[in-house]
């Protein structure tokens, strides 16, 4: 793996609970006559990047915030050997995000209790629960999930968690993030759609953007991540994803709209791009994320390190299980 920028922390272990919601699109892009080339530069990948992708390797690079000490974005790229269809099949069917995850599950839909039966709260956050309030909570909670969870004896507090969760997804499923109330456990309330739409002009400014989905008729998983320094638990739902670039055959994009820690809310887009000058089609994973608050250098980097590595997994993981003769 070549790394084109970005620090390394030391290791930790950090965990990210997941629920997805996908949907796919497999048409072609629609308009402009960008090469891939000039997409990836746009994209904020150097000429020697580039020249890496096209001799076969694999790129990743923790891309600029403009300034934003709250987001931290990230892209990795790959060689694949696969057209639209394979790739579209690759997400319908969660094989490409298991690359990145510990664990996963897929949801009904509408989400049943049984689909969440392997959840656990990891224990930091259990005990975390026993005192939450609005304005004061080491985890991320919208303000009616206070009161059930730290009420719940410690044996119901990972069921009780598990419906909530539950409640959530179909609240996104049948209504969208708009729907979803903020989180509450910091002095200023945060939304997710709100931080959502502002990650939507970031990607378009990129030649990505986000179109109406019918979140009902998506798949829906859960999975857990390595992420950082303490376990994560997370939904996201990945809706279609359109993009004004020639050069991008096929895409899908994902929206986080829970996280139990750092994360208000986070887009990542897959694309699956044309070739270089002959050579094997490009996956490419752009990730945004939108964070609850500043982190401190040292530990912003062991984050972006470690979501660099999650978008490294995913692209690299399918550049080898792609190849001819592979799954």
């Amino acid at each position: 793996m070549h790394h084109a920028s970005g620090g390394r922390g030391r290791p930790v272990s950090r965990i990210v609970w997941t629920l997805f919601v996908l949907s796919w699109n497999g048409a072609a892009p629609a308009t402009g006559q960008s090469t891939t080339a000039a997409v990836l530069g746009r994209w904020g990948l150097q000429a020697s990047d580039v020249a890496s992708l096209g001799s076969g390797q694999a790129v990743s690079r923790t891309l600029d915030s403009g300034g934003d000490p709250t987001l931290i974005s990230v892209l990795a790229v790959a060689p694949v050997s696969a057209d639209s269809s394979r790739f579209i099949e690759r997400f319908r069917g969660l094989d490409a995000v298991r690359h990145s995850a510990l664990s996963l599950g897929r949801l009904s839909v509408p989400p049943t209790a049984d689909d969440f039966r392997t959840l656990v709260l990891p224990d930091a956050d259990r005990s975390d629960l026993e005192t939450c309030l609005v304005g004061k909570c080491r985890v991320k909670l919208p303000e009616s999930w206070l009161a059930p969870l730290r009420d719940a004896m410690p044996p119901e507090k990972d069921s009780t968690f598990r419906s909530l969760l539950r409640e959530r997804g179909q609240m996104f499923q049948e209504r969208g993030a708009d729907a979803l109330p903020p989180y509450v456990d910091r002095a200023q309330p945060a939304s997710v759609a709100a931080a959502l739409a502002g990650l939507d002009q970031r990607f378009q400014a990129l030649g990505l953007s986000v179109t109406g989905a019918d979140s009902a008729r998506a798949v829906a998983y859960w999975m857990v991540e390595d992420v950082g320094s303490r376990p994560v638990i997370s939904l996201e739902g990945l809706t279609e994803a359109s993009a004004a670039e020639s050069a991008i055959m096929a895409a899908v994009q994902s929206s986080r709209f829970y996280s139990t820690h750092y994360f208000v809310a986070a887009r990542v887009v897959h694309a699956l791009l044309q070739p270089l000058d002959g050579g094997q089609p490009l996956l490419a994973r752009v990730a945004m994320y939108r964070l609850d608050s500043p982190l401190s250098g040292f530990e912003r980097g062991w984050v972006e390190s470690k979501l660099r590595s999650l978008a490294e997994a995913v692209t690299s993981g399918e550049g080898a299980a792609l190849r001819v003769g592979g799954l």
